[in-house]
């Protein structure tokens, strides 16, 4: 059976430490990748859009559940969907974004605000959603973050 620190030196690459006082460099987990909740990042932008274009992979006979799914993956980053409008799938083809917002509102002070205000801070995110019909019927539902 493997100890914990076998296990972190080998999932990290970490060398052991010669001084006591040292550090481990390049711990086990997610420490050499970027952190996933910095949606404004390239690389985690990219690497969240490819999770949804997991959904482009199957055909929907309902284009809203593909829509729905999307929003759950969103969810576990806490993006949250603004508004509750119907999707309307009209033609065989087209696009629309929906807007989310990250952790909701956040409301509170600091130094600068005064005593009788609040700041209010909100991240919008929009997700351009693509879809087409296909000729048996199905819909190909891709979702991107822009």
């Amino acid at each position: 059976m493997k100890t914990f620190k076998n296990f972190i030196l080998e999932e990290g690459g970490a060398q052991i430490p010669t001084d006591s006082n040292a550090f481990f460099v390049g711990a086990a987990g997610l420490s050499s990748e970027k952190v996933p909740h910095d949606i404004d990042d390239a690389d985690v932008k990219s690497k969240v859009n490819a999770i949804l274009g997991q959904t482009a992979v199957s055909e929907w006979l309902n284009p809203k559940a593909a829509v729905a799914q999307m929003e759950a993956k969103l969810s576990l980053l806490g993006l949250n969907k603004t508004g509750e409008g119907d999707l309307e799938f009209a033609s065989e083809s087209g696009s629309f974004d929906l807007q989310f917002n990250r952790y909701g509102v956040v409301t509170g002070k600091t130094v600068d605000t005064p005593h009788d205000e609040f700041e209010r801070e909100e991240k919008i995110v929009s997700l351009n959603v693509k879809y087409e019909q296909n000729e048996n019927g199905t819909y190909k539902v891709i979702g991107s973050l822009v």
